[in-house]
Formats: structure tokens, C-alpha cells, sequence
């Protein structure tokens, strides 16, 4: 799995690949069918945090953009 160096982040090079590779993942017919995943580039797959994965953090973060954002929860 792999990551993106937070030093570089502003180089015309990284912010070159990942424009290509958020256009893939827009366009892509293979990657039409995928949700829920993180890329570095189109081939590589990288994992998001525990905490990020966790339900209640990610319900406690739903529940702040609802407020913030005054948006009503949607019923499932």
C-alpha cells in the first residue's frame, strides 16, 4: 500500500498524477463499478486509516456536515 509524502504535495508533478488519476477514476469502465476505496494512482490501492473506517467516527463526522451543512439525515 502505498502514500503520498505530505512534503511534496504542492509539486506540479504529484498534483499532475493525481489529476490523471482522479480523471481515470471518473472515466475509467473498470473502475465504474468501484466504491468505498482510496487511490494514489490508478494502479495502487492505498488503505485509509483505522479511525476513518470506524462506524461511530464516521457517523460522529455525518452528524457534524448535517449541522454545519443544515442538511436533514436521509431515511435508509
Amino acid at each position: 500500500m502505498g502514500s503520498i509524502d505530505p512534503s511534496r504535495a504542492n509539486s506540479p508533478l504529484l498534483q499532475k498524477k493525481m489529476a490523471e488519476t482522479y480523471t481515470y477514476l471518473a472515466t475509467s469502465p473498470e473502475a465504474n463499478q468501484t466504491t468505498g476505496t482510496c487511490y494514489d494512482d490508478p494502479q495502487h490501492i492505498v488503505t485509509s486509516s483505522a479511525y476513518s473506517r470506524n462506524p461511530e467516527n464516521i457517523e460522529q463526522l455525518m452528524t457534524l456536515t448535517r449541522t454545519l451543512t443544515q442538511t436533514p439525515m436521509m431515511e435508509s
